[in-house]
C-alpha cells in the first residue's frame, strides 16, 4: 500500500477549501444583488407615497380644484387632469428626462364630494409604483 505525500494532501485540502469558497461568495453576491434590488424597489415607492401625498394636500388645499392644486404644485393641468414627471431622483422634470409620472384625475360629484384619483407609474415599462384615492368636501360660495 502507497501511501501520498503530504504536499499532495495539502493540496488537495487547499482544493476543497477554494472550492467551499467559491459557493460562499456566490451565495454572497446573490444575496447584495436581491438586496440591492430591494432597495431600489424601496426608493421607488417611498418617493412616489410623498409625490402622491403632497398631490393629495395640494388637492385638499385647493378645495377639491384640479386647476388649484395644479398651481400649488407647480404642473400642468388639463381640464380635470394633472400630470407631473418626475426623474429618478424625484425632481421634477420634462417629460424627456423623466423616470416617473404621477397623474391625478380629479371628479366632482352632485353631493359636492371632490375625488382625486392619483397613480404614479414608472415610463420605463409602464409599470405602476404607487395609487392613492382622496375625496375632499367641496366648499360652496356661501359657507
Amino acid at each position: 500500500m502507497k501511501r501520498l505525500p503530504r504536499s499532495r494532501l495539502f493540496l488537495f485540502e487547499l482544493t476543497i477549501d477554494l472550492v467551499f469558497f467559491c459557493i460562499c461568495a456566490a451565495v454572497c453576491l446573490t444575496l447584495l444583488a436581491r438586496a440591492q434590488a430591494l432597495t431600489r424597489q424601496s426608493d421607488e415607492l417611498g418617493g412616489a407615497m410623498l409625490a402622491a401625498e403632497n398631490a393629495a394636500e395640494s388637492f385638499a388645499a385647493a378645495n377639491g380644484d384640479a386647476a388649484g392644486a395644479a398651481r400649488l404644485l407647480g404642473a400642468a393641468a388639463s381640464g380635470d387632469v394633472l400630470t407631473i414627471f418626475f426623474d429618478e431622483e424625484w425632481k421634477p422634470a420634462v417629460e424627456t428626462n423623466a423616470a416617473f409620472r404621477l397623474t391625478m384625475h380629479t371628479k366632482q360629484s352632485q353631493d359636492r364630494v371632490a375625488t382625486a384619483s392619483i397613480a404614479v407609474d414608472r415610463l420605463t415599462d409602464g409599470g405602476s409604483v404607487y395609487q392613492l384615492t382622496t375625496k375632499r368636501f367641496v366648499r360652496g360660495a356661501g359657507q
